[in-house]
């Protein structure tokens, strides 16, 4: 009854006319609004569309449409295949959630859950493949936006399925840009399980304007539960040395609970490692994130060089752990921190670079051209200001002063800047006392 009924349809009325109501009748009873479109060619089988716009304020457009069908699919409100060309869409996020261009929310409904079977998945999406070409989405969020050129296909038999390839996507949140290149996601959902699985893999990720971090690949698994998204991944340079891996939940019920977790990542840094462990980030909360900066075997003299402005030279590396606080604004606090040489060495700060013109100044300056230390350590707090204040003690000697005796020399560094706050040539308490007992051995 149904075919004869379409097919008389197709015999009596204008069939142009025909398909393209019932296209527009389709989409509008599938949560699009607005549906406005132009039949090119039209026949029992298939329709070729132009012309197409969805929504109001900013609306959805689209350059080209074809849509297969059977005139009986047709008129029961079933399409089987639909391939969209040059599609460019914005999904942005609002007070209540995500909202896609052209698309609105059914007031009073139920919040968007993933479809995790293949009848409520084919009902969500009432073809049997949906392919788009030539594609660009745009993410926009409170306070980042990621843009991508795509092509997707989506495929309802033998299981539904999902595969999508990404030649760029660009990454901004306030200064910060990360591009990469040739990304590639593919999820499937088997029958025996209420859950996708699927795989990704990018190339060529960088972040622009910083030297520190190079160009890395990147690839990982992802699930998908009815309100849930878990996505894992790693990441890593060509030679190995700059490295992350990661967790990210997104729970569509609660936005409270969704976390990024960096579970490692390491970088070399002036000839040593830097690490951290196990960095929790929720994604809905400005809170200021926590963490242990861990360092390995970092060079002395690049690190304070890097201190006081080329003019200290040093041998020898340091490793520890640095407490930091990064505050959502951008804004990196240390906390106390503690590095400690392995081994002893050398270090040597030219005289200009300590200011006094007293005896334990002149003391000072002269140990300092050339101590060699047993023991070093370094220790960070947080000035009042916010800014962070290093200190420097050192034990050992100078074999070209005071006959090479052991000394131990607590050393202030401010910034960047080579700041004596304070300067104490002590074995205990004063340089007297260093050589009173040094006399009664």
């Amino acid at each position: 009854m149904t075919a004869l009924a379409a097919g008389i349809t197709y015999t009596v009325l204008p069939w142009k006319s025909f398909a393209g109501q019932r296209l527009q009748s389709i989409l509008n009873g599938k949560g699009f609004e607005n549906v406005r479109l132009t039949v090119d060619q039209a026949g029992l089988t298939g329709a070729t569309l132009k012309d197409i716009t969805i929504g109001n304020e900013t609306p959805l457009t689209l350059r080209d449409l074809a849509v297969k069908y059977d005139i009986r699919e047709l008129w029961e409100g079933n399409l089987r295949d639909l391939v969209v060309d040059d599609l460019a869409l914005t999904v942005r996020q609002t007070e209540t959630g995500w909202a896609m261009q052209g698309f609105r929310a059914r007031e009073g409904g139920a919040p968007f859950r993933i479809p995790v079977t293949a009848a409520d998945a084919h009902t969500r999406v009432p073809f049997d493949t949906v392919e788009a070409i030539n594609g660009k989405l745009s993410l926009v969020a409170k306070d980042w936006q990621a843009d991508m050129k795509l092509d997707a296909q989506w495929r309802r038999l033998p299981q539904p399925g999902v595969d999508v390839k990404a030649p760029s996507i660009t990454f901004k949140k306030d200064a910060l840009e990360i591009t990469a290149e040739d990304a590639k996601a593919s999820a499937t959902l088997p029958a025996d399980a209420a859950e996708w699985t699927g795989t990704w893999d990018a190339k060529n990720i960088r972040v622009k304007d910083n030297d520190l971090v190079p160009a890395m690949d990147a690839a990982g698994s992802v699930k998908a539960r009815a309100d849930t998204i878990a996505i894992d991944g790693a990441l890593k340079s060509a030679d190995g040395k700059t490295a992350a891996s990661f967790t990210l939940a997104q729970n569509l019920a609660d936005p409270a609970q969704n976390r990024l977790t960096v579970t490692s990542a390491r970088m070399p840094w002036k000839n040593g490692t830097l690490s951290v462990r196990n960095v929790a980030i929720p994604l809905t909360d400005g809170a200021p994130i926590r963490f242990n900066l861990q360092v390995q075997n970092v060079s002395v003299d690049e690190l304070m060089q890097a201190m006081t402005g080329k003019r200290v030279t040093a041998t020898g590396a340091v490793s520890g752990s640095v407490p930091l606080v990064w505050h959502r604004d951008g804004r990196i606090l240390p906390g106390d921190g503690l590095l400690q040489a392995g081994e002893p060495g050398t270090i040597t700060m030219p005289p200009d670079t300590i200011p006094g013109d007293n005896e334990q100044v002149a003391l000072t300056r002269s140990i300092l051209s050339n101590f060699r230390y047993d023991k070093l350590t370094i220790t960070t707090d947080r000035l009042p200001d916010g800014g962070m204040a290093v200190l420097l003690t050192l034990e050992g000697n100078n074999p070209g002063v005071m006959d090479g005796r052991a000394v131990k020399l607590n050393v202030r560094l401010t910034g960047d800047i080579l700041d004596f706050v304070r300067q104490n040539v002590i074995l205990l308490t004063k340089p007297e006392t260093l050589l009173q007992q040094d006399n009664h051995d």
